[in-house]
Protein backbone atom coordinates (compact mmCIF):
# COMPACT_ATOMS: atom_id res chain seq x y z
CA UNK A 1 0.00 0.00 0.00
CA UNK A 2 1.28 3.50 -0.82
CA UNK A 3 0.30 6.98 0.79
CA UNK A 4 -0.26 9.85 -1.59
CA UNK A 5 -1.18 13.56 -1.40
CA UNK A 6 -3.93 15.11 -3.09
CA UNK A 7 -4.37 18.70 -3.03
CA UNK A 8 -7.05 20.82 -2.78
CA UNK A 9 -7.25 25.02 -3.71
CA UNK A 10 -9.94 26.49 -3.17
CA UNK A 11 -9.13 30.02 -5.16
CA UNK A 12 -9.62 27.02 -7.93
CA UNK A 13 -12.58 25.38 -6.41
CA UNK A 14 -14.57 25.99 -3.91
CA UNK A 15 -16.15 22.97 -1.90
CA UNK A 16 -19.49 24.59 -1.45
CA UNK A 17 -20.72 21.81 0.07
CA UNK A 18 -18.11 20.25 2.30
CA UNK A 19 -20.28 20.60 5.00
CA UNK A 20 -22.94 18.11 3.99
CA UNK A 21 -20.09 15.84 2.86
CA UNK A 22 -18.90 15.98 6.38
CA UNK A 23 -22.35 15.83 8.22
CA UNK A 24 -22.81 12.18 6.35
CA UNK A 25 -19.80 10.99 7.40
CA UNK A 26 -20.66 12.07 10.67
CA UNK A 27 -24.12 10.49 10.26
CA UNK A 28 -23.50 7.31 8.17
CA UNK A 29 -20.01 6.25 8.79
CA UNK A 30 -18.79 6.99 5.21
CA UNK A 31 -18.83 9.61 2.41
CA UNK A 32 -17.36 8.63 -1.45
CA UNK A 33 -15.98 11.43 -3.77
CA UNK A 34 -14.14 11.81 -6.98
CA UNK A 35 -10.73 13.88 -6.53
CA UNK A 36 -8.03 15.08 -9.25
CA UNK A 37 -4.67 13.03 -9.09
CA UNK A 38 -2.60 15.14 -11.29
CA UNK A 39 -0.44 13.05 -13.95
CA UNK A 40 -0.48 10.31 -11.17
CA UNK A 41 -1.77 6.98 -13.30
CA UNK A 42 -0.24 4.33 -10.48
CA UNK A 43 -2.68 5.07 -8.03
CA UNK A 44 -4.64 1.29 -6.84
CA UNK A 45 -7.54 0.27 -4.68
CA UNK A 46 -6.76 0.48 -1.20
CA UNK A 47 -3.81 2.65 -1.65
CA UNK A 48 -4.05 5.84 1.49
CA UNK A 49 -4.86 9.12 0.66
CA UNK A 50 -4.49 12.18 2.48
CA UNK A 51 -6.16 15.76 1.14
CA UNK A 52 -4.01 18.76 1.75
CA UNK A 53 -5.36 22.63 0.91
CA UNK A 54 -3.02 25.02 -0.66
CA UNK A 55 -3.79 28.83 -2.05
CA UNK A 56 -5.06 30.56 1.07
CA UNK A 57 -4.75 30.04 4.75
CA UNK A 58 -5.41 28.16 6.49
CA UNK A 59 -3.03 25.60 4.65
CA UNK A 60 -2.55 22.10 5.64
CA UNK A 61 -4.11 17.96 5.49
CA UNK A 62 -8.26 18.15 6.19
CA UNK A 63 -9.00 14.87 5.26
CA UNK A 64 -7.87 11.08 5.02
CA UNK A 65 -9.22 7.86 3.52
CA UNK A 66 -8.40 5.40 0.65
CA UNK A 67 -8.42 4.95 -2.75
CA UNK A 68 -11.50 2.56 -3.84
CA UNK A 69 -11.52 2.85 -7.54
CA UNK A 70 -7.66 2.59 -9.77
CA UNK A 71 -7.06 6.12 -11.50
CA UNK A 72 -9.96 6.64 -14.18
CA UNK A 73 -10.36 9.53 -16.74
CA UNK A 74 -13.02 12.24 -16.84
CA UNK A 75 -13.95 15.89 -17.91
CA UNK A 76 -11.78 18.15 -16.46
CA UNK A 77 -12.66 19.53 -13.56
CA UNK A 78 -12.04 23.29 -14.54
CA UNK A 79 -15.10 22.48 -16.98
CA UNK A 80 -12.96 23.14 -20.34
CA UNK A 81 -14.27 20.63 -22.72
CA UNK A 82 -11.14 20.22 -24.81
CA UNK A 83 -9.37 18.55 -21.83
CA UNK A 84 -9.88 15.53 -19.73
CA UNK A 85 -7.94 15.07 -16.03
CA UNK A 86 -7.12 12.02 -13.86
CA UNK A 87 -9.37 10.90 -11.15
CA UNK A 88 -9.70 8.55 -8.01
CA UNK A 89 -12.62 7.44 -5.62
CA UNK A 90 -11.44 8.47 -2.87
CA UNK A 91 -13.33 7.37 0.61
CA UNK A 92 -13.09 9.45 3.67
CA UNK A 93 -12.44 8.83 6.86
CA UNK A 94 -12.05 11.75 8.39
CA UNK A 95 -12.96 15.37 6.63
CA UNK A 96 -12.51 18.61 8.35
CA UNK A 97 -13.64 21.76 7.10
CA UNK A 98 -10.89 24.67 7.24
CA UNK A 99 -13.16 26.96 7.93
CA UNK A 100 -14.81 25.74 10.95
CA UNK A 101 -12.20 23.07 12.17
CA UNK A 102 -8.56 22.93 13.06
CA UNK A 103 -6.40 21.56 10.66
CA UNK A 104 -2.83 20.01 10.43
CA UNK A 105 -1.04 22.94 9.25
CA UNK A 106 1.74 23.63 7.76
CA UNK A 107 3.96 24.30 10.61
CA UNK A 108 3.25 21.28 11.80
CA UNK A 109 4.59 19.47 8.02
CA UNK A 110 7.66 21.66 8.52
CA UNK A 111 8.93 20.22 11.26
CA UNK A 112 10.70 16.70 11.78
CA UNK A 113 10.61 13.91 9.61
CA UNK A 114 7.53 15.15 8.49
CA UNK A 115 10.05 18.33 6.77
CA UNK A 116 11.64 15.69 4.30
CA UNK A 117 7.89 15.92 2.30
CA UNK A 118 8.05 18.93 0.09
CA UNK A 119 3.78 19.62 1.14
CA UNK A 120 3.85 22.86 -1.04
CA UNK A 121 3.03 21.09 -4.47
CA UNK A 122 0.27 22.16 -7.15
CA UNK A 123 0.27 18.34 -8.45
CA UNK A 124 -2.61 16.40 -7.14
CA UNK A 125 -1.37 12.96 -6.36
CA UNK A 126 2.20 12.76 -5.55
CA UNK A 127 3.26 9.99 -3.52
CA UNK A 128 4.72 10.58 0.30
CA UNK A 129 7.91 9.20 1.12
CA UNK A 130 7.18 5.63 3.01
CA UNK A 131 9.32 7.31 5.86
CA UNK A 132 7.19 10.46 5.74
CA UNK A 133 3.79 8.59 5.24
CA UNK A 134 4.73 6.34 8.35
CA UNK A 135 5.31 9.53 10.64
CA UNK A 136 2.48 10.87 9.09
CA UNK A 137 0.34 8.87 10.30
CA UNK A 138 1.29 8.81 13.73
CA UNK A 139 0.81 12.32 13.53
CA UNK A 140 -2.81 12.29 12.24
CA UNK A 141 -3.50 9.88 14.60
CA UNK A 142 -2.41 11.65 17.30
CA UNK A 143 -4.21 15.57 15.74
CA UNK A 144 -7.67 14.01 15.51
CA UNK A 145 -7.09 12.53 19.02
CA UNK A 146 -6.75 15.57 20.36
CA UNK A 147 -9.25 17.29 18.77
CA UNK A 148 -12.06 14.86 19.14
CA UNK A 149 -12.42 13.79 15.34
CA UNK A 150 -12.63 10.06 16.52
CA UNK A 151 -14.90 8.53 19.01
CA UNK A 152 -13.55 7.06 21.97
CA UNK A 153 -14.74 5.69 25.19
CA UNK A 154 -15.86 8.66 27.43
CA UNK A 155 -14.42 6.73 30.72
CA UNK A 156 -10.79 7.17 29.16
CA UNK A 157 -11.40 10.66 27.90
CA UNK A 158 -9.02 12.19 30.24
CA UNK A 159 -6.37 9.45 30.14
CA UNK A 160 -3.06 10.60 28.32
CA UNK A 161 -1.76 7.28 27.61
CA UNK A 162 -2.99 6.47 24.12
CA UNK A 163 -2.08 2.95 24.17
CA UNK A 164 -5.09 2.15 26.93
CA UNK A 165 -7.64 3.99 24.90
CA UNK A 166 -10.19 1.96 23.09
CA UNK A 167 -12.14 2.91 19.61
CA UNK A 168 -15.22 2.18 18.24
CA UNK A 169 -15.62 -0.27 15.57
CA UNK A 170 -18.00 -2.68 14.01
CA UNK A 171 -20.44 -0.77 11.91
CA UNK A 172 -20.77 -2.33 8.44
CA UNK A 173 -22.10 0.89 7.09
CA UNK A 174 -18.13 2.38 7.35
CA UNK A 175 -15.95 0.89 4.97
CA UNK A 176 -12.57 -1.13 4.46
CA UNK A 177 -11.44 -3.72 2.23
CA UNK A 178 -13.77 -6.47 4.05
CA UNK A 179 -17.75 -6.54 4.97
CA UNK A 180 -16.90 -4.94 8.30
CA UNK A 181 -15.26 -1.25 9.41
CA UNK A 182 -12.05 -1.93 10.66
CA UNK A 183 -11.27 1.70 12.57
CA UNK A 184 -7.48 2.73 11.17
CA UNK A 185 -6.55 4.43 14.40
CA UNK A 186 -6.65 1.20 16.65
CA UNK A 187 -4.96 -0.11 13.65
CA UNK A 188 -2.03 2.38 14.39
CA UNK A 189 -1.92 1.99 17.77
CA UNK A 190 -1.52 -1.51 17.72
CA UNK A 191 1.53 -1.57 15.09
CA UNK A 192 3.10 1.83 17.13
CA UNK A 193 2.78 -0.75 19.85
CA UNK A 194 3.95 -4.58 18.55
CA UNK A 195 5.83 -2.88 15.39
CA UNK A 196 5.55 -4.49 11.94
CA UNK A 197 6.92 -7.96 12.36
CA UNK A 198 4.02 -11.24 12.17
CA UNK A 199 3.18 -11.81 15.57
CA UNK A 200 2.65 -15.22 14.45
CA UNK A 201 5.85 -15.73 12.31
CA UNK A 202 8.11 -13.04 12.49
CA UNK A 203 8.12 -12.15 8.79
CA UNK A 204 9.13 -8.38 7.99
CA UNK A 205 7.97 -7.21 4.74
CA UNK A 206 10.12 -4.49 4.54
CA UNK A 207 13.38 -6.42 5.20
CA UNK A 208 12.14 -8.91 2.83
CA UNK A 209 10.83 -6.39 0.06
CA UNK A 210 12.61 -3.25 0.86
CA UNK A 211 10.81 0.08 0.74
CA UNK A 212 7.63 -2.02 -1.42
CA UNK A 213 7.00 -3.83 2.07
CA UNK A 214 7.42 -0.58 4.28
CA UNK A 215 4.29 -0.39 6.46
CA UNK A 216 2.57 -3.31 5.14
CA UNK A 217 1.17 -5.58 7.55
CA UNK A 218 -2.21 -7.13 8.28
CA UNK A 219 -3.93 -6.61 11.80
CA UNK A 220 -5.69 -9.65 13.47
CA UNK A 221 -8.71 -9.14 15.57
CA UNK A 222 -7.99 -11.94 18.33
CA UNK A 223 -11.83 -11.99 19.09
CA UNK A 224 -13.47 -12.21 15.66
CA UNK A 225 -15.62 -9.17 14.62
CA UNK A 226 -18.07 -11.19 12.74
CA UNK A 227 -19.53 -12.87 16.05
CA UNK A 228 -20.06 -9.70 17.27
CA UNK A 229 -23.36 -7.21 16.97
CA UNK A 230 -23.08 -3.56 15.96
CA UNK A 231 -20.84 -0.87 17.73
CA UNK A 232 -18.14 -2.37 20.25
CA UNK A 233 -14.94 -1.12 22.04
CA UNK A 234 -12.28 -2.29 21.08
CA UNK A 235 -8.15 -1.75 22.95
CA UNK A 236 -5.70 -1.96 20.42
CA UNK A 237 -3.58 -3.48 22.44
CA UNK A 238 -5.04 -6.41 24.57
CA UNK A 239 -7.90 -7.06 21.22
CA UNK A 240 -5.29 -6.14 18.14
CA UNK A 241 -2.30 -8.40 16.52
CA UNK A 242 -0.24 -7.36 13.70
CA UNK A 243 0.29 -10.25 11.45
CA UNK A 244 1.42 -11.41 7.45
CA UNK A 245 -1.52 -11.91 5.30
CA UNK A 246 -0.41 -16.01 5.24
CA UNK A 247 -0.71 -16.60 8.91
CA UNK A 248 -4.43 -14.39 9.01
CA UNK A 249 -5.22 -17.03 6.08
CA UNK A 250 -4.54 -20.15 8.40
CA UNK A 251 -5.53 -18.61 11.48
CA UNK A 252 -9.04 -17.94 9.69
CA UNK A 253 -8.56 -21.28 7.59
CA UNK A 254 -11.04 -23.27 9.56
CA UNK A 255 -14.57 -22.61 11.26
CA UNK A 256 -13.01 -22.23 14.72
CA UNK A 257 -10.36 -19.71 14.01
CA UNK A 258 -7.01 -20.53 15.54
CA UNK A 259 -5.02 -18.51 18.39
CA UNK A 260 -1.95 -16.96 17.62
CA UNK A 261 -0.52 -19.41 20.05
CA UNK A 262 -2.14 -22.55 18.33
CA UNK A 263 -0.74 -21.91 14.83
CA UNK A 264 3.01 -20.77 16.45
CA UNK A 265 2.49 -24.34 17.77
CA UNK A 266 1.67 -25.77 14.55
CA UNK A 267 4.29 -24.15 12.74
CA UNK A 268 6.75 -25.97 15.77
CA UNK A 269 5.62 -28.82 15.28
CA UNK A 270 5.05 -28.83 11.25
CA UNK A 271 1.47 -28.88 11.20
Amino acid sequence: MNTHLLSWNPDKWDWIDIDSAINDLRVTGEYRDSWSCGVNKSIQIGDRLFLIRLGKEPKGICASGYAISNVYQGAHWSGDKNKLANYISFEYDVLLNPSNDKILEMDILKTGILSEQHWSTQNSGIMIRPNVAEELEKVWFNFILDNHHIQIDEQLQNDSDSLSRTFEEGDAKQITSTKYERNPYARQVCIDYYGLKCSVCGFDFSKFYGNLGTGFIHVHHIKPVANRKGKYEINPINDLRPVCPNCHAMIHRKKQELTIDELKEKIKNGG
